[in-house]
């Protein structure tokens, strides 16, 4: 299927050139002005889908923008220095984007200089290597503490009740062990930052049908804020999920192709459709926050949509 998106977008890109040198040749020979008129039109037109066409498959992908925001997850008052948290989901290195990719990222995430690392799952494309892709990250993980959940791509999961599931997540759990990165597979786990207490929780992906809310919960210091890992952001479609003060989640891509006013083009891989395709939203009890993510699924095009980088800064 990538093959085919990459068919269409280098036929786009030749049959513009094709057209224009055709219209541009014709435009030099005698002819009524209006005629002349209507091929620069065309030209026109034909420059404006080879520009966006190119922009959004070669240009837009490889941007890395960071996106910062503040959250207060307590009801008082007191003032307390803010945690900072990097969170970063759908690489999908292998196809598209590799190690260089990952460096660069990797030396965005060091300069902001976060006290966390949260990585929301789909790492690798199928049948890549941790050791050829991401191994990047081993330059932030062994300072800085780094927690995982795995996505759906890591399980070989194209969708809800997927026949073709298979756990292909044991490379890179043995790559994550090796460089200090903890992944949470239904547990949370309570760390100290700047004298605070702070619960990071994650689940299995959910369309494994093996997230147990309660479970990970259970795990959790209930005195403290609790931020819970969950590639799929329809996971706040169980009541279970409120138990949880902000949700990080990914998935999405928020569409990838997005254009102004209307929003994504392709449909959302998931229940909860358009209107969560990206962004913060303040829910019932919590809060979610849905990155666009850093890589490319099915097409390698991104348009109006750059990789993101998600800094939270919490005050608990």
């Amino acid at each position: 299927m990538r093959y085919f998106f990459d068919f269409i977008i280098i036929f786009i890109l030749l049959s513009c050139l094709t057209w224009a040198k055709i219209i541009w040749r014709s435009i030099q020979n005698q002819m009524e002005i209006k005629t002349k008129r209507a091929r620069f039109f065309i030209l026109t037109i034909l420059a404006v889908v080879f520009i966006v066409v190119f922009y959004g498959s070669f240009i837009e992908p490889n941007f890395i923008n960071k996106r910062i925001i503040s959250l207060n997850l307590s009801k008082n008052n007191v003032q307390k220095e803010k945690i900072r948290c990097v969170f970063l989901t759908d690489w999908h290195l292998g196809y598209y984007k590799g190690p260089l990719f990952a460096k660069r990222v990797v030396k965005k995430v060091l300069a902001a200089k976060p006290d966390i690392i949260l990585l929301g799952g789909d790492f690798l494309d199928r049948k890549r290597k941790p050791d050829e892709t991401i191994f990047p990250i081993k330059k932030f993980s062994d300072k800085i503490p780094t927690f995982a959940v795995m996505g759906n791509h890591e399980y070989n999961i194209g969708g809800l009740n997927d026949k073709d599931f298979e756990d292909r997540t044991a490379e890179l759990r043995a790559f994550f062990f090796a460089n200090n990165i903890t992944v949470l597979d239904n547990a949370c786990q309570t760390i100290s930052i700047k004298k605070q207490k702070i619960n990071i929780a994650g689940i299995i992906d959910i369309w494994t049908g093996k997230a147990d809310l309660k479970k990970t919960f259970a795990e959790c210091d209930p005195r403290q804020k609790t931020v819970l890992l969950a590639h799929n952001p329809d996971v706040i479609l169980s009541s279970d999920s409120e138990l949880f003060d902000l949700i990080l989640s990914g998935h999405t891509h928020a569409g990838q192709v997005r254009l102004p006013l209307l929003g994504s083009i392709y449909p959302i891989p998931d229940e909860l459709g358009r209107k969560f395709a990206q962004g913060l939203f303040q829910l019932k009890k919590n809060l979610l926050y849905i990155s666009t993510g850093l890589g490319e699924g099915g097409t390698r095009a991104r348009l109006f949509n750059p990789p993101e980088i998600t800094i939270v800064d919490l005050s608990l």
